[in-house]
């Protein structure tokens, strides 16, 4: 049995990982590989959203280049979903043109 918020973690640090090692290139042929041995019916799902954004959040790491974690695309796409503009984090969502990052107090406008 393979738990969401599991296989998110697995996702999440691999990618990572070839990010960091300058390697994103290869972070499509993992998400695929993933999408492949694990696909959506066989993951057991205890978030709501999950299973239907699940693509879209593969999408995002793939875009780039496993720079944003599997949360991290989750958490874009329902502040997406919810008309949500702006997030607080020290976190990578720069990169998302429909989120604004707020870090400090002054980014608050």
């Amino acid at each position: 049995m393979y738990f969401d918020c599991v296989t998110a973690k697995a996702v999440s640090a691999a990618a990572r990982r070839l990010h960091e090692k300058g390697r994103g290139a290869e972070v499509a042929a993992l998400l695929d590989n993933l999408y492949n041995l694990s696909p959506q019916q066989t993951i057991t799902w205890i978030l709501p959203d999950v299973p239907r954004l699940y693509p879209e959040v593969l999408a995002l790491m793939r875009a780039s280049s496993g720079e944003l974690n599997f949360n991290d695309a989750l958490i874009a796409l329902a502040c997406r979903e919810r008309g949500i503009p702006a997030i607080a984090s020290f976190a990578d969502f720069d990169q998302i043109a429909w989120l604004k990052r707020v870090a400090k107090p002054e980014d608050v406008s």
